[in-house]
């Protein structure tokens, strides 16, 4: 089983990550979605994805397939909103890990649903963990902490 590695943020950013496991959800989490329950943005260290409590995982979109774990970060903050990207990254985007490049914390609408997931700016979409597979969908939102 893979380890969690802690998220790198800007030392004044207005959002946390808080260790977690089995589906466990802090108060103030950020809700990126619903799918028969809520769903909101966790983290590996090294990918974002989204939690569903009632599954007790963080499941990551990776290469074609979907990973859940029992052990992430679950992302918390005040102040934030969704904004649609419809070009450069807007200021305030959460890093939610890293891969080479930075993970943009992301969501977007799969099978009729929203779900978070990560957005890696070089492929231009954000990639959602769906039904064991990852999910690139092109028209998507990130999460902006103001």
């Amino acid at each position: 089983m893979a380890s969690v590695i802690t998220v790198v943020q800007p030392a004044l950013a207005d959002y946390k990550w808080v260790n977690a496991r089995n589906g466990y959800v802090p108060p103030g989490a950020i809700q990126g979605g619903f799918d028969g329950e809520k769903l909101y943005v966790c983290s590996i260290g090294s990918a974002v994805g989204k939690l569903a409590p009632g599954h007790r995982k963080c499941y990551v979109a990776y290469g074609n397939q979907a990973f859940g774990y029992d052990r992430y970060q679950v992302l918390v903050a005040d102040n934030w909103k969704w904004v649609p990207v419809t070009g450069d990254v807007p200021q305030g985007a959460v890093i939610g890990g890293e891969d080479g490049e930075a993970l943009y914390v992301c969501n977007a609408v799969v099978a009729g649903k929203w779900a978070p997931g990560k957005y890696p700016v070089s492929h231009d979409v954000c990639y959602v963990a769906y039904g064991n597979k990852s999910i690139g969908v092109k028209s998507f939102n990130v999460l902006i902490s103001r």
